[in-house]
């Protein structure tokens, strides 16, 4: 049996549905802390929250849609390690990965990835990296030519503009 490269990041003994409303726990009580509004839609076709900004007027405007991804498998790198998340078929702006702690620092996090227009609908794999000091310091420099996704440049909360 091939052995994998990526593993598990969630170490809940519970099963998925659970492990999922969890996750959007974790981004709704961000977001409400943030000044956000937020409303789960009734039927989960792709989007799990939608949240909005209120205006003077006490109106929601620029509403934005978010899908949540708590399940992530982890792997180590030369440079850290890599989250990498599978986003299923979705109408959303953004996917919200909560990343629990231990995973980047002894903080939980959540990552905010505005998806691409172009990508809407579509199945895909997207990963992110995280940089570990030590880890890089020890392995040189990195390995591969590719361009990295830092997990870090993703943890602005969504923005209220249109």
């Amino acid at each position: 049996m091939k052995k994998q490269r990526y593993k598990k990041t969630c170490t809940l003994k519970v099963s998925s549905t659970i492990q999922g409303a969890i996750g959007e726990t974790k981004v709704i009580s961000l977001l409400l802390e943030n000044g956000y509004e937020v409303a789960k839609p009734i039927c989960d076709r792709g989007i799990d929250l939608i949240i909005g900004k209120s205006t003077q007027k006490n109106r929601i405007e620029n509403y934005k849609s978010i899908q949540v991804k708590f399940h992530t498998r982890i792997s180590n790198t030369s440079y850290g390690k890599s989250l990498r998340i599978k986003i299923t078929p979705n109408q959303s702006h953004y996917i919200a990965i909560p990343i629990e702690r231990g995973i980047y620092d002894d903080k939980e996090h959540i990552i905010f990835y505005p998806q691409d227009k172009d990508m809407i609908g579509k199945e895909y794999f997207k990963e992110f990296a995280i940089y570990i000091d030590e880890v890089a310091k020890e392995n040189g420099k990195y390995r591969n030519h590719h361009k990295r996704r830092w997990a870090k440049d993703f943890f602005k909360l969504p923005k209220g503009d249109s």
